[in-house]
This record gives C-alpha cells, sequence and structure tokens, in this order.
C-alpha cells in the first residue's frame, strides 16, 4: 500500500512520444490537465533529487519522485 509519505524513483522509460508528450506528461496534473506546482529538495550527500508535484486547481494529492544524480 502506497502512502502519502512514499517516493518512486524515476525512470526514463515512462516517457515516450514527441516532446510536447513528454513535456505535458511532466509538468500537467493527470487529472485535470493544469500545470502542477513542481519543488525541489536536492541531497547532494546522497546523490539524490526530491520532487514533489501538487495540483492546486483539482487539489490531485501529490506526486513525488527521487532522481538519482550521476
Amino acid at each position: 500500500m502506497i502512502n502519502r509519505y512514499d517516493y518512486e524513483f524515476e525512470f526514463q522509460e515512462k516517457y515516450f512520444g514527441s516532446p510536447d508528450d513528454v513535456k505535458k506528461k511532466i509538468e500537467n496534473c493527470p487529472e485535470c490537465g493544469e500545470k502542477m506546482i513542481i519543488s525541489h529538495f536536492s541531497d547532494s550527500g546522497n546523490m539524490l533529487v526530491q520532487e514533489t508535484a501538487r495540483c492546486h486547481h483539482c487539489d490531485f494529492g501529490q506526486r513525488k519522485i527521487i532522481h538519482i544524480i550521476n
């Protein structure tokens, strides 16, 4: 069961299509299509960036992703 504190790891294979399609998938809400508010917290010691995205238009929960810094 996923709770509100769980993060998922980012993987590039889920992004396909034209550059505009990929940009919409990253920046827009999956429920209403409006722009999401995205914030980042970098953790250079562990080489990670924690991203949290939230839609204030439809109050779509939160999307939490961990990006690995290469």
